[in-house]
């Protein structure tokens, strides 16, 4: 879904995510506008809270705290992108671009399917799908 809105924007890219099995990285969308000049790296992570334990400590356990929760999940994106940035031979195959990798803007994200606890990590930001594509595309 997001692909395809990324798409409707002028974006283009895999159709499915992207395995770089040199770093063992995995990219769900990995995307580039060359209107914009703009390559997109993003992680969808949609996790729902369980609404019965909803309490201050026990969201933050959830969301926050934890090998597979979002700050580790925000750690991992930024890891990506420090590894695209530092391999970008190893995306050649994946991205068609136009002009030398350092003409475009490289922009990881971290996408939720609710408001997230935390808005960024490093580069990595961290946001709702629908605050994404805004930020990403605007209409």
């Amino acid at each position: 879904w997001l692909r395809r809105e990324l798409r409707k924007k002028g974006f283009q890219g895999p159709d499915h995510p992207v395995k770089v099995y040199k770093a063992g990285y995995e990219y769900d969308i990995l995307m580039v506008s060359e209107t914009q000049r703009t390559i997109v790296l993003a992680d969808a992570k949609y996790r729902d809270v369980n609404s019965s334990s909803v309490t201050g400590a026990n969201l933050l356990a959830q969301e926050l705290l934890g090998d597979d929760r979002l700050l580790a999940e925000a750690k991992r994106q930024e890891n990506r992108l420090l590894f695209f940035l530092q391999s970008t031979s190893a995306f050649e195959k994946f991205l068609t671009h136009k002009e030398p990798w350092t003409a475009y803007k490289v922009k990881s994200y971290l996408v939720t399917k609710h408001v997230p606890l935390i808005s960024k990590h490093g580069s990595t930001e961290v946001m709702r799908a629908h605050d994404f594509l805004q930020s990403v595309a605007p209409s």
